[in-house]
């Protein structure tokens, strides 16, 4: 079991994600900063924009089409802008427990925002819900790669201790590592916080937990993780224990705060992770 879970680990030179995950376009860059400095996510649905899918207010998901009719005399824009700035405007005529009670906005959200980030958010959500939303993403391969990564054929510096995995076990490996389904709301991956181009750290003094909150540790590399004793900063974990490791990852509130059994049927829906499964482990 150890030599399967460390699999992901053998290619950790990549630089690159495979685009497996059907989900709708990701917001501009712009538009998703300022929703995470103003906290939008954390009561709201918002399609397009990784960890918006608070449960308090209303999902967004098509308030673009339906904002021009909810006051009269102000388009689209003007509705959306005027909710955000003004403390007891609200979006939906009606909140989950009944009606709205005023002040249902953060007072001091809009003065939180500067006009290009407020723009940012009113342009995006006025596309929701319309013909002119973003479509949807690419769709999942009918084939995951099975052949070695190229980044994987390399001479390590020191003999590895564990057998060499299958050329189609490392590439699964590296497909389940950037695979944001394998988080509670999947909108991470093992590669948000682990990140190729950052030496598999996230570069920060404190990484970001899920869902996007500080957390009271950063993120360590994973380089040459196969020649280590122990696990985790504090050292916690023997090293042999990598299956453990993962699981945690997986599980852990404040990591991907995903269920076991949720991942394994959100893999049984997509056909290439099963056939790719059944050649590496028979199941």
């Amino acid at each position: 079991m150890g030599t399967k879970i460390t699999v992901g680990l053998f290619w950790v030179a990549a630089l690159a994600a495979l685009p497996l995950t059907a989900t709708a376009a990701e917001a501009p860059a712009s538009a998703q900063a300022a929703v995470l400095k103003g906290a939008c996510g954390a009561c709201h649905t918002i399609p397009g924009i990784p960890g918006a899918n608070g449960k308090v207010g209303p999902d967004l998901g098509k308030i673009g089409a339906a904002a021009a009719t909810r006051r009269e005399g102000l388009d689209a824009r003007a509705y959306l802008r005027q909710s955000i700035l003004e403390p007891n405007a609200f979006i939906a005529p009606s909140c989950p427990s009944g009606p709205c009670p005023p002040g249902v906005m953060l007072q001091s959200f809009g003065q939180a925002l500067a006009p290009d980030e407020l723009e940012a958010i009113v342009g995006y959500l006025a596309t929701l819900g319309t013909g002119r939303a973003l479509a949807a993403g690419p769709a999942p391969p009918s084939r995951l790669p099975s052949a070695l990564p190229p980044e994987s054929r390399v001479r390590p510096y020191a003999a590895v201790s564990a057998a060499a995995p299958k050329a189609a076990e490392v590439a699964l490996g590296k497909a389940l590592f950037f695979d944001t389904r394998l988080s509670g709301n999947r909108s991470r991956a093992c590669a948000s916080c682990h990140q190729p181009a950052r030496a598999w750290t996230e570069g920060t003094a404190v990484s970001q937990g899920y869902p996007e909150t500080a957390y009271f540790r950063n993120t360590p590399t994973l380089l040459n993780v196969v020649h280590r004793e122990r696990l985790f900063w504090d050292g916690r974990l023997d090293a042999a224990d990598l299956p453990t490791l993962v699981r945690d990852h997986l599980t852990e509130a404040h990591f991907m705060n995903m269920d076991g059994r949720l991942a394994a049927e959100r893999l049984k829906q997509v056909p290439a992770y099963v056939e790719r499964f059944q050649e590496v482990y028979g199941q």
